[in-house]
């Protein structure tokens, strides 16, 4: 027997059950980062306080935000050399130019090629342009913790969206958003330490790579692949149960 394709098929959840999982999926932790904003930044800061301090000196500063007081960690951080950025500047375009002929699979290249162009563009500006560099620690700290907090606002959003129009139970969903949530602030403060600490011992000639790279980025990625993850349990669960599915027409 031949089956008819899913794709002329959809959910058959209406509207008002999409805008009520919406809400019940999202307003709970909408709720908590309102309430509690400056509780999960404290410990963010807090966790990097106390791992940081072990190595150098660190202390902490506040910034406002909104109707919020934010605690951020801030240190003095070395600038490169010019020896360490024109060390910079030379691998940099050996690997770009070795890397061409090197038999490697094209989103390996790219990604590689990626990281040498960023810190090769990061070397330049430091050595023709360093006394011009607008950050230091405290700025990069800002800029890193609202980047979070607008990262955890997109995420439970968008996961919101996404998990409202699947045929699970809202119980299951709520489990996602909250791993997904809790990973975020644990994930947050582990890798705003390991910035910290890498910063201080390479200088801010990495810090570009760093934003760019290990940034906004990295979380998107293990957001899709957790609700993909999620997804393909759900296909497999679902594929044979065609009273789950309606007709598009």
């Amino acid at each position: 027997m031949i089956e008819y394709h899913r794709s002329y098929r959809k959910i058959g959840k209406s509207y008002k059950d999409l805008i009520i999982e919406f809400i019940l999926l999202t307003s709970p932790f909408l709720t908590i980062i309102l309430l509690f904003l400056e509780k999960i930044i404290d410990f963010i800061s807090d966790f990097s306080l106390y791992h940081l301090s072990s190595y150098f000196y660190v202390s902490t500063t506040q910034i406002n935000f909104l109707f919020w007081r934010l605690k951020l960690i801030e240190f003095s951080a070395p600038y490169p050399t010019n020896s360490l950025c024109l060390f910079a500047i030379v691998v940099s375009i050996l690997f770009i130019i070795l890397l061409r002929k090197v038999n490697i699979p094209i989103p390996f290249y790219l990604f590689i090629s990626y990281n040498f162009i960023i810190l090769l563009i990061s070397a330049l500006y430091f050595l023709f342009f360093k006394e011009r560099f607008p950050y230091d620690i405290k700025t990069f700290s800002e800029l890193y913790i609202k980047m979070q907090i607008g990262i955890i606002l997109f995420s439970i959003i968008s996961l919101g969206i996404g998990l409202s129009i699947l045929p699970s139970p809202i119980f299951l969903d709520f489990i996602v958003v909250l791993g997904i949530f809790t990973y975020s602030i644990v994930f947050s403060a582990v890798r705003y330490t390991l910035f910290l600490f890498l910063l201080k011992k390479l200088s801010y000639l990495v810090m570009p790579l760093f934003f760019f790279n290990f940034g906004p980025l990295l979380d998107f990625v293990y957001v899709i692949g957790i609700y993909s993850f999620y997804v393909s349990i759900l296909a497999n669960r679902y594929k044979n149960k065609l009273e789950v599915w309606k007709w598009l027409y």
